[in-house]
């Protein structure tokens, strides 16, 4: 049983979801020191999960006569261990322009954005402890906020620990992931607090970092198949300079990632109907 459930946890996305709900949690309770809130507040969030669960495995009762045939599964058909970690790696050009992307366009801005939170909060906001039970909306976005980047560091922690840095699939578990649109919404909302200078902080370098891994490591170059990148990074950079654009340069942005996307999802899907090797 104990080595199922290690081999569940090293899958399973549910054990990050629960991680980053307790990582986040903690982090408001070592700086405000209610443990009566911390202790509520974690409960109800976890509640959810526990009952979700417990009525999957009830399922798998039902109908194979093994209340944990699903870790059953994971430990006998899924081989990610703990492991040192290695070069970021992927066995799909596609992938890993879209993975890379994933991680320095999102995790890492969103951990820039958690170290410097008090540089960067409105300066309405206060200090108190968040509840997302309360009805204050201004909370609930907070938190979600930071459990977002706990969630996305959360999962790059695992591709580097359990898979020895192989990132196939982080951009599904990431910008496919309901978390990824709590955090572009949210930040959008920051967005007008935050002047050019705050903006490019949190974009500039995981660009940089990203366009290194594109051009020189595993696959050189800069070609079309690097596209989920490149579309990913202009459509972050038109978020962030969105308000300076005059309106008709603002449409004619729009026209020309629309295109583009048209282009880059139509060259994905022919991969997929021609049978050709696709990403993941």
């Amino acid at each position: 049983f104990v080595f199922m459930l290690i081999a569940a946890m090293t899958r399973a996305s549910v054990i990050i979801v629960v991680a980053s709900l307790v990582a986040t949690d903690l982090f408001f309770f070592f700086r405000e020191r209610k443990v009566g809130r911390f202790l509520r507040e974690l409960s109800l969030k976890l509640l959810p999960v526990v009952i979700g669960m417990l009525a999957v495995f009830t399922y798998h009762y039902i109908y194979s006569g093994n209340f944990l045939k699903y870790y059953e599964v994971q430990s006998t058909y899924w081989t990610n261990n703990l492991q040192w970690p290695k070069a970021l790696a992927d066995w799909s050009i596609e992938g890993f322009g879209m993975n890379i992307a994933a991680i320095f366009l999102v995790t890492m801005p969103g951990l820039i954005y958690f170290l410097f939170w008090n540089k960067v909060k409105p300066k309405e906001y206060d200090t108190k402890y968040p509840s997302v039970f309360g009805g204050d909306i201004s909370e609930i976005k907070r938190y979600f906020m930071l459990n977002s980047i706990v969630f996305f560091t959360g999962f790059f922690l695992y591709i580097l620990l359990f898979r020895g840095g192989s990132i196939h699939c982080f951009h599904r578990f990431t910008i496919s992931a309901p978390y990824f649109f709590i955090f572009i919404l949210v930040l959008t909302d920051r967005l007008p607090s935050m002047n050019l200078k705050k903006r490019l902080l949190l974009f500039t370098p995981g660009f940089l970092i990203g366009m290194v891994f594109i051009l020189f490591l595993l696959y050189t170059g800069l070609n079309f198949k690097d596209s989920g990148y490149i579309l990913f990074s202009l459509l972050i950079f038109y978020l962030i300079v969105f308000q300076y654009l005059k309106p008709a340069l603002r449409v004619a942005c729009i026209a020309i990632l629309a295109l583009y996307a048209i282009l880059w999802y139509t060259f994905l899907y022919n991969m997929y109907i021609s049978c050709a090797w696709i990403f993941a």
